[in-house]
């Protein structure tokens, strides 16, 4: 657990609701927030979608190593990270370090679903290959799932909940662990 830098991170696939949760959590906490995504497409000035297209995976990647590396200084922010992040060994290694990390899951009908009613992303994120969209996400979760849980914290399915709910789900987390760890140190 890693509280003492302050930031919350949140990590997970497409669809999940990094971003809109993100947003909300940091309003009820009073801290910023950093879409690393968003971010991104406005030093880039162009979409994901374009940036892949016409400079490669690898590049956007690297992109994304260096944002993280630059966001690591921070404090006091939730962090809605790309759903790739944590591809990258080095990347893992260094959000387990920036803070408290919840991995949102969904059902993988549900992320399908998501994804194919938010226009914008269709629009600002690239597909994977040409596989329909529902076969190439279970292909990827099959390769992010033990990434994920990897550099979380904690979990927590959003497949059910409102953002709302969601966000006061990881309210109560964020105040059960602080209270442990704050009970853990008065035993020392």
């Amino acid at each position: 657990m890693n509280f003492h830098s302050g930031n919350i991170l949140l990590v997970g696939y497409r669809g999940t609701g990094k971003s809109s949760v993100g947003k909300k959590l940091a309003g009820v906490l009073g801290m910023g927030f950093l879409d690393m995504d968003r971010l991104l497409v406005e030093e880039e000035g162009t979409t994901i979608a374009r940036m892949v297209q016409e400079k490669g995976w690898p590049y956007f990647r690297q992109q994304e190593k260096h944002l993280l590396q630059r966001l690591s200084g921070q404090r006091g922010q939730v962090i809605a990270t790309g759903g790739g992040v944590v591809l990258d060994p080095g990347n893992r290694s260094l959000l387990k370090k920036m803070g408290f990390v919840i991995w949102l899951t969904a059902d993988i009908d549900v992320m399908v679903a998501r994804l194919k009613k938010d226009a914008a992303s269709a629009e600002q994120r690239p597909a994977f290959s040409e596989r329909d969209l529902r076969e190439e996400t279970g292909l990827i979760l099959k390769e992010r799932i033990p990434l994920y849980e990897e550099v979380s914290d904690f979990s927590l399915d959003t497949s059910e909940l409102s953002i709302g709910e969601t966000v006061d789900e990881i309210v109560g987390i964020i105040h059960i662990e602080i209270k442990e760890r704050r009970k853990n140190e008065r035993k020392r």
